[in-house]
């Protein structure tokens, strides 16, 4: 369900860090449930190293009575990839960082006030409510999910749903006191409660009554109709290809310039690095002889366009 549900919907046929963290450690969760632990420490080891807020993705553990009935014992085992983590992320990327070149940050991860990150995002009930709303499962899922804890068959009790909902609130918490406020520019970091928003939608449609799991299966199949539409459309395509052939136009045009030699470029792309994407090079430099922008983006003083398209300039700065 993960493709179309959720917030990995739109993340996850994408190559960045968070899909590929929440995936692992999801299933080293599963096979931790069966009994192989070694394979499981070993994915929710590397899952963490990638992306540390994938730690929540543990959360499915709670899914399993098997678990639950040997909570402290069980939980000890992940004391092993969260130490790992620690250390990585705080000794190992000191260490890391010596080997940096020019004036851009390879890591950037800094320590927060959980209690002040709390206070950014839950002082913003506006962004909270939309993350549950159109996030978190997908667009008014909510909704259908508070309809299902009312229509569902006696066999299943209140408690187990109302539990599920109380993880995924959890695993929000978590991550709203690791990131704060910034996570509002980059809701990613909320991949890890995908698998568990997945499984509470799941429980719905088994055991919900025919009718409402009907009406909620043909939602989920035209919100995947939807995301395909969003995805696939001509003018995104072609917008990503002409925006790739005027970049390598740009970097043929100007052999002299060191292109593919490491070169941290000039750069104004904030918060993404959509020019180094799509030129292939490194880029945010405040002080290089060259810089990339796009065309409508202001130039640093001393700066002089040498060539552009219709999207991207080239600069050189200096005499």
């Amino acid at each position: 369900m993960l493709p179309f549900l959720s917030i990995s919907a739109d993340y996850i046929e994408k190559f960045i860090p968070d899909t590929l963290a929440t995936l692992l450690v999801s299933y080293g969760a599963l096979l931790f449930i069966q009994n192989r632990r070694k394979w499981a420490l070993t994915l929710v080891t590397l899952g963490i190293l990638i992306k540390p807020t994938s730690i929540v993705a543990l959360g499915v553990l709670f899914l399993f009575s098997k678990f639950r009935k040997r909570f402290v014992p069980n939980s000890l085992y992940f004391l092993i990839p969260t130490i790992i983590g620690l250390l990585y992320y705080t000794v190992g990327l000191k260490w890391i960082d010596h080997f940096r070149q020019g004036d851009v940050l390879i890591f950037l991860v800094a320590a927060r006030n959980p209690i002040q990150s709390l206070h950014e995002v839950f002082s913003n009930p506006h962004f909270v409510f939309g993350e549950f709303q159109n996030r978190v499962f997908f667009a008014w899922g909510g909704v259908f999910v508070l309809l299902g804890l009312v229509l569902l068959r006696l066999k299943l009790k209140f408690r187990i749903l109302a539990g599920m909902l109380g993880l995924l609130f959890l695993q929000f918490t978590v991550i709203a006191a690791l990131d704060g406020a910034h996570s509002a520019q980059h809701d990613y970091y909320y991949m890890g409660l995908a698998p568990m928003a997945a499984a509470i939608v799941w429980l719905c449609l088994r055991k919900s009554r025919p009718v409402f799991s009907a009406i909620l299966l043909a939602v989920l199949f035209l919100h995947a109709i939807e995301l395909s539409a969003q995805n696939l459309n001509r003018k995104k395509l072609t917008g990503f290809f002409r925006s790739r052939q005027e970049c390598l136009a740009l970097k043929q045009r100007n052999p002299t310039v060191p292109w593919n030699q490491d070169y941290v470029f000039r750069s104004r792309t904030e918060p993404f690095p959509a020019l180094g994407l799509c030129f292939g090079e490194r880029e945010g430099s405040k002080t290089s002889a060259f810089g990339i922008y796009f065309k409508t983006d202001p130039v640093s003083d001393g700066c002089k366009v040498t060539d552009q398209t219709e999207q991207f300039k080239l600069v050189k700065c200096g005499a």
